[in-house]
C-alpha cells in the first residue's frame, strides 16, 4: 500500500515537471548549438506501456532523451517519468569538462534511480538520449529503441539498441553463436538490458560518436514505430514532410495504421542538426 501511495505521488510531481519541460521546449524550440529538436507521442490501449520525453540545452549542447517503460500498475508511468527526468536533472547540474563521461553517468544513475524506487517491484524501462556538443553527436540506447540518421537524401540505421535480435545478430557475426542457435533465439522477441535492473550492464552506442553536418536529421523512435514502418518508407515520409512536430505526428499516425488491433504507446524524437 505505501508503495502504491509513494508511486502516484512520484508520477504526480513528475508528470509536472515534464509537463514543464517540454512546454518550456515548445516555446524555445532551437537549443545549444544551433540543434533544433522535436517530440511527439500518441496514448495505446496498453495499460501497462508508457512513454516520455524532453529535450532541454544550454549553451555548449543539446541533451533528448526518450523512454519507453513497462511495469505492473502504474509502474511504466512511473518508470518512463522517472527515468527522463533523472536525465535531465543530471544534465542540468553536469559540467562542461566531464562531457566525455556524461552518458554513461547518466545511463547508471538513471538505472539506480529505478531500482530504488521499485525495489523488486516490475518496473522497467528503454531509454534512448542523444547529446550534441560541438558538432559532435553522442548517443547511447538501453533496451529497444532505434536510432536513425537521415543525411543527403538517404536514411542509415545507427543503432536497434540492446533489442535481443541486435545482440545475437553480433554475436553470430562475431562467430560466438552458430546459425542454428541465433534462428532459435531470433524467434523469441525480448529485451533484456534495459534500465531498472540490479545487473545493469552498460548501454549501446558507449564511446560512438558522429560528426554532425548542417541539415543532418536524426530519428530516435521506440519499437511501436520501428517495428511498423521499414527504413524506406521512414525515408520516403522525411522527403515528403518537412522535419518538425507535424512529422513526428506522421510517423506515429502510419505506424497505427500499420500495426492494426490493440495499438500501443508511441514515441519519437528527432533532432535537427
Amino acid at each position: 500500500m505505501i508503495f502504491y501511495i509513494l508511486a502516484v505521488f512520484l508520477l504526480l510531481l513528475f508528470s509536472f515537471s515534464i509537463l514543464l519541460l517540454q512546454l518550456f521546449s515548445l516555446l524555445f524550440g532551437r537549443r545549444g548549438n544551433g540543434c533544433r529538436v522535436y517530440g511527439e507521442r500518441a496514448i495505446g490501449q496498453r495499460q501497462q506501456q508508457a512513454v516520455a520525453y524532453a529535450y532541454l540545452g544550454r549553451g555548449d549542447g543539446t541533451l533528448a532523451v526518450l523512454s519507453d517503460a513497462s511495469g505492473s500498475g502504474i509502474s511504466g508511468k512511473a518508470a518512463a517519468l522517472s527515468s527522463v527526468r533523472c536525465f535531465c536533472s543530471g544534465f542540468q547540474l553536469s559540467r562542461k569538462e566531464r562531457e566525455e563521461e556524461l552518458l554513461e553517468e547518466l545511463f547508471r544513475e538513471a538505472n539506480s534511480r529505478l531500482c530504488r524506487i521499485f525495489y523488486g517491484q516490475k518496473g522497467r524501462a528503454s531509454v534512448g538520449a542523444l547529446f550534441a556538443s560541438g558538432g559532435e553527436l553522442r548517443y547511447g540506447i538501453s533496451g529497444e529503441l532505434s536510432l536513425y540518421l537521415y543525411r543527403g537524401r538517404e536514411l542509415l540505421l545507427l543503432s536497434e539498441g540492446q533489442s535481443a535480435a541486435a545482440m545475437i545478430r553480433e554475436g553470430f557475426r562475431r562467430g560466438r553463436i552458430s546459425r542454428e542457435a541465433a534462428e532459435r533465439l531470433l524467434r523469441r522477441e525480448r529485451s533484456f538490458r534495459y534500465l531498472g535492473r540490479e545487473d545493469y550492464q552498460g548501454f549501446a552506442g558507449a564511446g560512438e560518436k558522429l560528426r554532425l553536418k548542417r541539415g543532418d536529421l536524426l530519428l530516435l523512435l521506440n519499437k511501436e514505430i520501428s517495428g511498423a514502418l521499414g527504413r524506406r518508407e521512414l525515408e520516403d515520409l522525411i522527403r515528403r514532410h518537412r522535419p518538425g512536430r507535424r512529422l513526428c505526428g506522421i510517423l506515429i499516425q502510419k505506424s497505427r495504421e500499420r500495426s492494426g488491433g490493440e495499438a500501443g504507446n508511441a514515441g519519437v524524437l528527432l533532432l535537427r542538426a
